[in-house]
């Protein structure tokens, strides 16, 4: 197979030429466009960088806060329920789960009124609370009860323990 010689024809030559720099001039505009283009793409990652380093700065300053404000509620807790629990009923033959049960929210109902109170305060003030408790004389079948705190915790919720002895 033979090439045709237009190499030698002067329209062809023109041609030719206008082809490469046809070439030549598309492939500056195609490099000024993708040029232009990746300085855009390159100014966007600048700027989503910084903003995500502002975002970032943030994140760790509202952490700090609510761990600063998280630590600040850990000190003022208040009570929220109160538990009685009576430990040695059976040893008074008090098998009737109604009647210990009734005689625990009674002594609840004594201590309704640290609900909502300081968890601070209310630590500082148990001596009084164990006061109250011990100094309650309750009336159980026909015999009279006093109460001794055995055990005593504090958090949310104010837990006590309770032993029986007869008055």
């Amino acid at each position: 197979m033979r090439i045709p010689p237009y190499y030698r024809i002067p329209s062809w030559q023109r041609f030719f030429v206008g082809c490469v720099l046809g070439g030549i001039v598309s492939w500056m505009i195609f490099l000024f466009i993708f040029g232009s283009l990746q300085e855009k793409l390159s100014m966007d990652i600048l700027e989503l960088k910084s903003e995500l380093e502002e975002v970032e700065r943030q994140k760790d300053i509202y952490f700090e806060d609510a761990k600063e404000l998280n630590e600040k509620n850990e000190r003022l807790l208040t009570i929220q329920t109160v538990e009685v629990k009576i430990a040695n009923a059976k040893k008074y033959d008090l098998q009737d789960s109604y009647t210990i049960k009734q005689a625990e929210e009674l002594l609840v109902k004594e201590l309704n009124l640290v609900i909502n109170k300081d968890l601070e305060t209310i630590f500082t003030n148990k001596e009084l609370i164990i006061k109250l408790l011990e100094n309650k004389v309750m009336k159980i079948n026909k015999k009279n009860y006093t109460f001794q705190v055995k055990e005593m915790y504090f958090f949310t919720s104010l837990q006590i323990v309770l032993e029986m002895k007869l008055a």
